[in-house]
């Protein structure tokens, strides 16, 4: 079994320095961080790390949506259109009901007529437990499944209003589905979804290769309210999940060292929004990102405005990143535990401009302060791995 890995992100006042215990401090974003914790978060306590940095591989994390950020404001989703309900199937363990409201636009909403819904991409799996008690970080709480189908299992704890429940699977179920439909199968089984109410505020991923969470794929979020159409928080830790297992037969985000929060699982976000519909969503999340800078490689490094958007928008959407992971299954190395070490830049550049089938250096220029070692690694990954390339 593969030792547990964790990945964390949690929102916090602009003016409350990050304090986890037993963990060491990864990527700032104002009042959004990431840890990686070695024996577990408890929100408290502990000491801060100065220069930042994750461990190679890959695993669990936290946020919470709707907070300012240095530099822009993280949008919380906004509110979905009045387009097409797309109501969910295959309930088990209580129905979804109305399902709550989405745009039309990207996956079918389907679900009357025999129309499709994309949940014929989900591999289902064993019935979900009724029960399941929380075992990680500082949770202890007992939850309840409210739901489940071929996409994902849903639990509460007993402080949730069950209302949260019909926009949620409505949400997930989709998300989820587009997700395996651009990026590829990600393991054999649902996704495991765990809602809380007034407390473990912003939220915490894991791979179904991670003891930690029973093997289980797992998003575990905690909101004050769950407000319909609060998309920020759950998407994000989505975008954790396909970062991490998108190279399917190996596992970890090789470059989120540096680009933290600020990169891929914005431009996850964003992409999704659009394949979703959610129009206005996305034109506020496309304003907001441009805003949102990190200290890698340098002070002031928007890595979703001049990096992931421009890439995106000039060479075909998801599919430079869906290449991207294809890539890396392929060409590069990773441990006897099938988790992906840390690239340096040469190795992502070089990665990248396969991916995109055309040199990208140009524009690292222009989005990255460059460093002399920068041309160096890249001629060395070249060489280390001359099969890619553009």
């Amino acid at each position: 079994m593969l030792a547990r890995r964790t990945r964390l992100v949690r929102a916090l006042s602009l003016l409350t320095p990050l304090a986890f215990l037993a963990c060491s401090t990864l990527i700032g974003l104002g009042d959004l961080q990431k840890a990686d914790c070695v024996v577990g978060c408890a929100g408290g306590g502990g000491g801060t790390s100065a220069s930042g940095g994750m461990a190679p591989s890959g695993g669990s994390m936290f946020y919470t949506a709707g907070t300012a950020t240095s530099g822009g404001t993280v949008t919380s989703g906004g509110t979905a259109g009045s387009g097409v309900a797309g109501t969910s199937s295959g309930g088990v363990s209580g129905s979804p009901g109305a399902g709550g409201t989405l745009p039309g636009g990207g996956l079918d909403a389907g679900g009357a007529g025999g129309e499709p819904t994309g949940m014929e991409l989900c591999p289902g799996g064993p019935e979900p437990a009724p029960t399941w008690k929380e075992h990680w970080y500082e949770h202890t709480q007992p939850l309840t499944r409210v739901y489940y189908d071929d996409c994902i299992a849903m639990y509460f704890d007993p402080d949730v209003d069950p209302a949260a429940k019909d926009w949620l699977v409505t949400f997930l179920d989709r998300s989820w589905s587009y997700s395996l439909a651009t990026y590829g199968k990600m393991g054999s089984e649902r996704i495991y979804v765990v809602v809380h109410q007034g407390r473990f505020f912003g939220g915490h991923s894991s791979t179904f290769v991670e003891a930690s969470h029973d093997d289980h794929a797992t998003i575990d979020m905690g909101l004050d309210v769950w407000t319909d159409g609060s998309y920020d928080l759950p998407a994000h830790l989505l975008g954790f999940l396909v970062d991490t297992e998108g190279a399917h037969t190996k596992f970890g985000a090789p470059k989120a060292e540096h680009y933290g929060n600020e990169g891929f699982p914005l431009l996850y976000k964003y992409d999704l929004y659009q394949a979703l519909g959610l129009t206005d969503v996305a034109a506020q999340a496309l304003s907001d990102f441009s805003n949102i800078s990190n200290s890698q490689p340098y002070p002031n490094t928007f890595w979703f405005r001049d990096w992931f958007y421009p890439i995106w928008r000039d060479y075909g959407g998801a599919k430079t990143f869906v290449n991207y992971e294809t890539l890396l299954q392929k060409y590069y190395p990773a441990g006897a535990d099938l988790w992906m070490p840390t690239m340096n830049y040469g190795q992502y550049f070089h990665f990248m401009s396969g991916a995109a089938g055309t040199d990208l250096v140009p524009l690292a220029k222009k989005a990255f302060m460059w460093h002399p070692d920068f041309d160096d690694e890249i001629a060395t990954a070249k060489v280390d791995f001359p099969d890619i390339k553009y």
